[in-house]
């Protein structure tokens, strides 16, 4: 049942203990931002993301936990190199979601992996053109620098096409 709508006010005295046919039910409420804590994320394509020379990204130093930075190494199959590209717009790597740190929009902003929390910082485009987009700083996800270096960082910068810009989702 979807109460994201509902109000709340005074509602009638329902005891099951002196009210006849009426049932005791509990609630649990959960969030619809998108997943976190014990709640599934919404399906969608899992597999690598992999940008210049093919490597792929993943959680730096193979730690999938609050805060760990994305860089780019080559692939190897771990779990922190798995992506799922989510319907709600996110982007999951270990139960946790694709974050530009601090909601940053400036060149150069932090990319983590960060609990899931339904901010614009955890939202993700994949355009035509094979970018990621975070809508919210209108910046794409690229390396910095133009290598394809293992441990490459990767940040979010303005979009100017360029081959450290570009990614391959899983299909």
């Amino acid at each position: 049942m979807d109460l994201s709508q509902a109000a709340f006010g005074q509602f009638a005295s329902t005891d099951p203990a002196t009210t006849p046919g009426v049932l005791n039910l509990t609630w649990q409420f959960v969030n619809g931002n998108g997943g976190g804590g014990s709640t599934p994320p919404p399906a969608g394509r899992t597999g690598q993301i992999t940008g210049l020379a093919g490597k792929c990204i993943g959680a730096a130093g193979g730690v999938a936990s609050n805060g760990t930075a994305v860089d780019l190494y080559a692939c190897v199959g771990s779990a922190t190199q798995q992506w799922t590209m989510a319907t709600d717009g996110t982007i999951r790597n270990s139960g946790k979601c694709l974050d530009v740190a601090g909601a940053g929009t400036t060149s150069g902003s932090k990319v983590q992996l960060y609990d899931c929390n339904g901010t614009a910082a955890q939202q993700w485009l994949y355009t035509s053109g094979r970018d990621l987009v975070n809508p919210n700083a209108n910046k794409c996800l690229g390396l910095t620098g133009n290598t394809s270096a293992d441990l490459t960082k990767v940040r979010i910068w303005t979009c100017t096409g360029a081959a450290n810009q570009k990614w391959n989702v899983p299909a």
